[in-house]
């Protein structure tokens, strides 16, 4: 079957049996309850004509909704008015809008009746396509799944719509998370704050809608920063949960804050789902009606945070621009009254340079997409995945940069007992930096870059870009600070920190394993002090 690579949108009122059973393999079944229509429902107050309904964060457009305000479907129609607007981001991979104004209406309809609303009440949310929505197909950004419809909701999924949420679209990501921000099989999606670059990968489409205001939250996947990343440079908020790895690697358990049910492939230690939203607000918002948790109020006076010594950014290659802002919000916070303790950064990313530590922590996943794919696509074999993943790894001749292969990371060969100790000497390590200073979270930039530039190709790794003069990797640039959080199962929320040349600039805050509601509330002060981004700007900057 010949397939456009845009927006998967299904808007028939009636459609015939033919059109659906050509449809059948991606779109969406529609309900079975009658056709779906597309009415715009008229909000209901003088406030909400004068009202931006794109420019409401999740839980403003909540309240708006159970009071009264504006309705769910009026809601929803100006989101996706917004959308139909901005397609040239390419955020969204499959998107039906009868059903989701159809779900909107039923809101609408229960308020009506008096029914008591859920906490996320007609909240619409996007989806990494990475995981499972019942009815969508689950892509993972690639042509290799193809056909494969999820039956059931993901765990998290299931939650946030028993509260009422409406999962809007599934969103693009790189082609079977291989990284880097693009796909070659879906059009890679832009950066609202620059048309002209990526938005990082691989919850690439996510962040692309939240920071565009196409939606206001979603739900992302991190495995060695693939929340961050994008939320970063896409000036939102996102949070990478505790995935407890190094508990898990230890003790031998299977313990994580998010459920991993529900994903493709299958999760190991080093996968988590996690909130994304325009504010960190949102995010904490998002994370209660998650996990029931609520967020304590941390006083930001006396807070002590660890901050990089000099050192640190004397040895990183890293934009001026990014240091430069990062250090203005610095200010700011000890101006705020919190207590910034400089610490031995490079030491504590270096215990997980090279990936020495992840490959203990992280079980190879293809024996579970092996039995995943036996039950739910057995048409496709794990060869045909791993192909497809060789594929997308290829480099390509870029435009304006200059090509080069990374080396291959270099672990010592050590046998199980001294990988132990080696496991347990960097988690002593990691801990004892908190426990020694007191600190209640480390504070570093999420990236020591800018958004890359969109190439001919699309965006690669494994290529030298010119910083401060000097010619550096790219990607060592990426993971300096999202890659080792991962082995250590810590949570890490990265939230915006400013803006340099127009571009977003994302400042990470990092905890201990268990903390992330103290790391949320952590992230809510600092968010006042450091204030929140202007909406973008779409501009394009030619290449």
């Amino acid at each position: 079957m010949t397939r456009d690579t845009s927006v998967i949108s299904e808007k028939s009122t009636k459609p015939s049996r033919r059109n659906v059973l050509k449809a059948a393999a991606w779109a969406p079944p529609l309900a079975a309850a009658g056709g779906l229509h597309i009415a715009h429902g008229l909000a209901k107050s003088a406030k909400a004509q004068t009202m931006d309904m794109t420019e409401l964060g999740a839980q403003d457009a909540v309240t708006h909704i159970k009071n009264g305000d504006i309705t769910a479907e009026a809601y929803m129609s100006a989101l996706l008015k917004h959308h139909e607007a901005h397609k040239n981001l390419n955020a969204f991979i499959t998107l039906n809008e009868g059903r989701v104004l159809q779900e909107a209406r039923a809101v609408d309809q229960a308020r009506a009746r008096g029914e008591a609303l859920g906490p996320l009440a007609g909240l619409p949310v996007v989806i990494k396509d990475q995981i499972d929505v019942a009815g969508y197909p689950t892509t993972v950004g690639s042509n290799v799944l193809h056909g494969y419809i999820a039956q059931k909701n993901a765990v998290v999924v299931d939650t946030m719509v028993k509260a009422g949420a409406i999962m809007m679209a599934k969103t693009a990501m790189s082609d079977l998370i291989t990284g880097g921000g693009s796909g070659r099989y879906f059009p890679t999606p832009r950066n609202p704050y620059d048309v002209s670059r990526v938005t990082g990968g691989s919850s690439t489409g996510v962040g692309a809608a939240i920071g565009a205001r196409i939606a206001p939250a979603g739900i992302g996947e991190d495995s060695y920063g693939s929340i961050r990343w994008p939320s970063a440079w896409c000036g939102i908020a996102g949070l990478r949960p505790s995935g407890y790895a190094m508990e898990n690697y230890l003790n031998g358990t299977d313990r994580k804050r998010y459920s991993g049910i529900g994903m493709v492939p299958p999760t190991n230690w080093v996968d988590t789902m996690g909130p994304m939203a325009r504010t960190v607000a949102d995010v904490a918002f998002l994370d209660t009606a998650i996990t029931g948790e609520s967020v304590p109020r941390v006083n930001l006076r006396g807070a002590r945070l660890g901050i990089p010594r000099a050192d640190y950014w004397e040895k990183r290659p890293h934009d001026p621009l990014v240091r430069k802002t990062i250090e203005a919000g610095f200010a700011k916070l000890r101006e705020a009254g919190a207590v910034l303790i400089e610490i031995d950064l490079n030491g504590l990313i270096e215990l997980s340079e090279k990936d020495r530590l992840s490959p203990a922590v992280a079980a190879d996943r293809d024996p579970e997409m092996v039995k995943w794919l036996a039950k739910h696509h057995p048409s496709v074999t794990i060869k045909d995945i791993q192909e497809q993943r060789a594929n997308n790894r290829r480099d390509v001749e870029p435009r304006n940069y200059v090509r080069s292969v990374a080396p291959p990371p270099v672990r010592p060969n050590l046998s199980p007992d001294e990988e132990k100790k080696m496991v347990v000497a960097a988690w002593e390590h990691y801990s004892g930096a908190f426990k020694d200073h007191s600190i209640a979270a480390l504070a570093m930039p999420t990236l020591m870059t800018l958004p890359s530039f969109v190439n001919f190709n699309g965006y690669t790794r494994a290529q030298k870009i010119l910083v401060n003069g000097e010619w550096v990797e790219e990607w060592d640039l990426i993971l300096t600070n999202i890659w080792w959080t991962t082995p250590f199962g810590a949570p890490a929320l990265s939230l915006p920190a400013g803006l340099a040349s127009g571009l977003p600039v994302g400042l990470q805050l990092q905890g201990m394993p268990g903390t992330d509601s103290r790391i949320l509330g952590l992230g809510l002060e600092v968010e006042k002090v450091l204030g929140e981004l202007p909406p973008p700007t779409f501009r394009h900057v030619p290449l």
